[in-house]
């Protein structure tokens, strides 16, 4: 599921998802890069998975300040569970 999804139709989403856990099915946000309309999402929806997008967590080997930033949404990730 991406962000961008997720708030265009939250409705549709809410009912999406209750049936997807009915069923025991593991629900990964798909392209988290840890901004605040992404943050909202995980506060209204419990997900099993979130997957950076490619352009939060590349060259983190070369941009420190990136670096820092992603290990800083991970560990509200870990947080969370």
């Amino acid at each position: 599921m991406r962000p961008r999804d997720l708030r265009a139709h939250p409705a549709r989403t809410r009912q999406l998802v209750q049936g997807l856990r009915q069923i025991r099915c593991g629900l990964a946000l798909d392209r988290y890069d840890g901004d605040v309309s992404c943050a909202e999402v995980l506060q209204a929806i419990s997900f099993d998975f979130a997957k950076l997008t490619p352009a939060f967590s590349q060259g983190l080997d070369r941009d420190l300040a990136k670096l820092a930033r992603a290990r800083t949404v991970v560990a509200q990730l870990e947080h969370r569970g």
